[in-house]
């Protein structure tokens, strides 16, 4: 026991380098690092869009929800939502490959969490906030674009009997 003993205490740096040292390493740079702070908004996904498409006679684009959370979520990342974030909080410069890099999408059940790291903590939070409401004023403009112009059609079509005076068509 004693040889025992003898051994560890002459290879004391070896046991003591990674129990007391490293972690003292680490801890200090640590300290040294800039806070990061991370935001969240949630969006709840609505899936009354699939009776809207029906309406126009479009067949609903996913019947599964795991695949059309998918979509959602990678429809928030395409750059026409980003560049409407970014200029909603007047961001300018090369911010687009840092939002990317600093935000995130992620399906949770019906809802999408978009999540922003910054370091500092209120403009994590505006990004956050901007992000999901710039997605859904997207999607709605994705939604009603299809009703808008079954609506024009429609008008068009009534315009057209109207000239011809066939006021009394079904």
């Amino acid at each position: 026991l004693r040889h025992y003993a003898r051994t560890l205490w002459r290879r004391k740096w070896v046991g003591l380098v990674p129990v007391v040292v490293l972690p003292l390493v680490v801890f200090v740079a640590s300290k040294q690092q800039e806070a990061l702070y991370e935001a969240s908004a949630d969006v709840l996904v609505n899936r009354q869009e699939e009776a809207t498409t029906s309406i126009i006679g479009q067949t609903p684009a996913v019947d599964d929800a795991g695949r059309m959370l998918d979509t959602q979520v990678r429809l928030a990342r395409v750059a026409t939502v980003i560049d409407r974030v970014l200029a909603a909080e007047g961001v300018t410069g090369k911010a687009k490959r840092a939002f990317l890099g600093n935000s995130n999408v992620f399906p949770l059940a019906d809802l999408l969490r978009f999540t922003v790291s910054d370091h500092d903590a209120a403009r994590a939070e505006r990004l956050a906030t901007a992000y999901a409401r710039e997605f859904v004023r997207y999607r709605r403009q994705l939604d009603t674009s299809g009703l808008a112009r079954a609506l024009a059609s429609v008008r068009s079509q009534i315009g057209n009997l109207e000239a011809r005076g066939d006021v009394d068509s079904p």
